[in-house]
């Protein structure tokens, strides 16, 4: 286990790998954070890789998520509720389902949602994924 960028506040189970900066979250075991990624107040499950300089704030990604390099996740100040799930997504948490891939560069807003197994890039536009939207496959 690698943690030198965790935060007191942070949870960080055994069998992780943090290369980057964990602040007030909760990693579950097995989870990956590349070099130069952030991940602030949130939490991850287990399997997960956030790849170098990607960036994770109040979000909850389920397990074997893939956040590409570079990528944003609870991007903005925008809280818009969710168009789908408003009663669900409108405290500004975004969610990432099980299984799902957040390709490289890609930015995703507030209170999103992207479902469970969606790896295809297609599904995520112009890498823009604004606050209130879901991703679906």
């Amino acid at each position: 286990m690698k943690n030198r960028g965790c935060t007191p506040e942070s949870l960080v189970s055994n069998g992780c790998v943090v290369d980057g900066v964990v602040v007030r979250s909760v990693l579950s075991p097995y989870v990956e954070i590349g070099a130069g990624a952030v991940v602030r107040d949130s939490i991850i499950f287990s399997g997960t890789v956030i790849e170098e300089g990607a960036q994770v704030d109040h979000a909850i990604l389920d397990k074997e998520v893939i956040v590409g390099a570079e990528s944003l996740v609870g991007a903005g100040d925008d809280y818009t509720y969710n168009q789908r799930f408003p009663s669900i997504y409108n405290s500004g948490i975004s969610v990432i389902g099980k299984n799902a891939t957040i390709p490289r560069g890609t930015s995703i807003g507030r209170n999103a949602c992207v479902l469970p197994d969606v790896a295809d890039p297609r599904a995520f536009h112009d890498r823009e994924i604004a606050s209130g939207e879901t991703v679906e496959g």
